[in-house]
């Protein structure tokens, strides 16, 4: 709130203006995806005097932020009003055009001297249960997606599959998403609203095993769940119960508990229990990024599980770059570690080279994971063995937000381990280069 009131209050003040690059590098650069990612990257590559143009398959200009998050959490007016201001700063957008599909692939190469595929992850992730085939068994995605085009007034009336309006609605996961639904649901007029969460109801307060500065594993309780929700956790969904007219009744679920020792979520015998539901909205965030795009780049797609090699142990989908200005397609969420690993990256036509994006995530379930970086990749390497004190690093990247990280240089901090510098990421911003 703090931060959305200097924005409001520079926008009021007219302090937040177009700022048109003062002289063009010549240089022409396609981004394809308009969400969180495409609009940054835009914006950062106009900047510097490139020509960038943002291509999106969609009807409007915005992805996840026009279609995925509700108008109560992000009004659209927000949106606009950003987009105006790139537009005059000389960013061009065409809405409906599918590359690959209504451009074909050799004639955007032969356009623009660089392509940035910010795509995001969208393959939703599901869940292979009996009766997962159900009419009113969706995802959460699709529910929001068209909720958002209600509002704006895109649709006259709710589909009934999407509409919640006295209906039993369940919502399976415990994320952002799913508080969206919950607050969602309740404004359509659901009935009744419960959320489900496999892990264990976190504790209110930090432990000692998660202190300051690491991100807070504590109970979240947002608007949505204040305005009506009950709350059910430590449970798994088994499967779904329909009637004789294949009608969604029901869901089956029992308790479970987390073994540390055997890392997975065991069941507790004598808790099966049986849910009235109408509704239910799979909240199980997202297993990657849409392969048809890169495919036709001849781009690898590289799947990176654990490992004990020299280079990152983690797991996460990852799109190597190839030819191309860095490939990014990163599910950004908490409990997943992604790093986009330096690879093809000398073949870079524009000045402004995406190099080694380090994301460093804390599980849910696990120990902080240090990530350092060197210029022959990138390793994973025990807490227990870095010095204590840490130099400070002589050189920094910028930050994707612009600032400088020299004016929180606790961030970043250099150490040698074998006789080689690594610079060690305590924070979760991502860094360009």
């Amino acid at each position: 709130m703090i931060e959305k009131h200097i924005v409001e209050k520079g926008f009021n003040e007219n302090w937040i203006v177009p700022k048109v690059p003062s002289k063009r590098t010549g240089k022409k650069v396609a981004i394809v995806g308009s969400g969180p990612a495409g609009l940054a990257a835009a914006q950062q590559l106009n900047s510097v005097g490139h020509k960038v143009t943002v291509y999106e398959r969609d009807d409007k200009i915005g992805g996840l932020l026009r279609y995925g998050i509700p108008d109560f959490k992000l009004e659209k007016n927000v949106i606009d009003r950003r987009l105006e201001i790139l537009e005059k700063e000389g960013v061009n957008f065409k809405c409906n055009v599918e590359i690959g599909k209504d451009i074909d692939i050799t004639d955007l190469e032969s356009k623009y001297d660089s392509i940035l595929l910010c795509t995001g992850s969208t393959i939703k992730r599901s869940l292979n249960i009996p009766g997962n085939d159900l009419p009113g068994v969706i995802q959460a995605m699709d529910f929001l997606t068209h909720n958002n085009r209600f509002v704006d007034n895109q649709l006259s009336d709710h589909l009934e599959c999407y509409n919640a309006k006295g209906k039993n609605v369940i919502v399976i996961g415990g994320g952002d998403t799913g508080s969206d639904c919950i607050g969602t649901s309740n404004r359509h007029g659901a009935k009744n609203v419960i959320n489900f969460e496999l892990a264990s109801k976190p504790p209110t307060e930090r432990s000692e095993e998660n202190p300051w500065p690491y991100w807070p594993f504590t109970l979240k309780t947002s608007s949505s769940h204040e305005e009506g929700a009950e709350r059910e956790w430590s449970i798994l969904t088994k499967g779904f119960v329909s009637d004789s007219d294949n009608n969604l009744i029901g869901l089956e679920t029992v308790n479970v508990k987390f073994d540390s020792d055997k890392k997975e979520f065991i069941e507790i015998p004598g808790s099966a229990k049986t849910w009235d539901c109408d509704l239910v909205i799979l909240a199980l965030g997202f297993t990657g990024p849409e392969t048809d795009l890169p495919n036709k780049f001849n781009l690898e797609i590289v799947k990176v599980i654990d490992s004990k090699d020299d280079f990152y142990s983690g797991s996460g989908e990852i799109i190597n770059s190839g030819k191309y200005d860095g490939i990014d397609s990163l599910e950004f969420k908490a409990e997943v570690t992604e790093i986009l690993e330096k690879k093809g990256m000398g073949k870079k036509k524009t000045n402004y080279k995406l190099r080694d994006w380090i994301f460093t995530r804390q599980r849910y379930w696990g120990e902080p994971i240090p990530i350092l970086h060197s210029d022959n990749g990138t390793k994973s390497v025990d807490e227990k063995n870095l010095p204590l004190e840490l130099p400070e690093v002589d050189s920094y990247l910028p930050t994707a937000d612009g600032m400088s990280p020299l004016a929180r240089n606790d961030e970043w901090k250099s150490v040698s381990i074998n006789g080689k510098k690594y610079l060690r990421e305590t924070n979760t911003m991502p860094q360009w280069a």
